[in-house]
């Protein structure tokens, strides 16, 4: 795999940056399955393009935009009996989105963090995915479907973060 990064500093405390990047997950046997079926490595070209810029003493920022091209993504899922897991090759996923973070230090000692992101994530082509149709005697069947176009699972829409921490010397130490 390789990373390609180019930085430009416009300002003494500001920069832009660009990167281009491939990256691979090996290819794996499914060990907490009943079957030992291998699945092909992952890929993903990964590009992300940014700024980070501190334009006061008390105040960071940072701003990103990415876009990730995986191609046989590896995915887990329960099996239908609910006992062990199926390790599968999602075929293709594009994924792609911002991040904005800023940092406040309004006083010595006092750090005030915040963050949100909006990811789009798809699969664009994953013939075959693994579903469940209930039975009626109970339990479910597990059946192939067409996931394209699908969100890719654990990958939420909007996240964000508040974090605040105080640092004091207390009794001197």
């Amino acid at each position: 795999t390789y990373r390609i990064a180019l930085r430009y500093q416009f300002h003494e405390d500001a920069n832009i940056y660009g990167s281009y990047g491939t990256g691979f997950k090996s290819g794996v046997y499914n060990v907490l399955g009943a079957t030992l079926v291998p699945v092909d490595p992952e890929k993903i070209k990964a590009f992300e393009v940014g700024m980070k810029a501190d334009p006061y003493r008390w105040l960071r920022t940072n701003f990103s935009a990415f876009y990730y091209d995986y191609s046989d993504l590896q995915v887990q899922a329960r099996n239908s009996t609910g006992t062990g897991f199926v390790l599968l090759n999602a075929a293709n996923s594009e994924i792609w989105g911002g991040e904005a973070e800023v940092t406040l230090i309004p006083t010595d000692g006092l750090n005030i963090r915040a963050a949100v992101a909006y990811l789009h994530s798809e699969y664009t082509d994953f013939v075959g995915a693994q579903d469940f149709v209930p039975r009626p005697q109970g339990g479910n069947t597990a059946v192939a479907v067409d996931a394209s176009g699908n969100n890719v699972v654990r990958a939420p829409r909007f996240t964000a973060i508040l974090g605040i921490d105080w640092r004091r010397e207390l009794a001197g130490g």
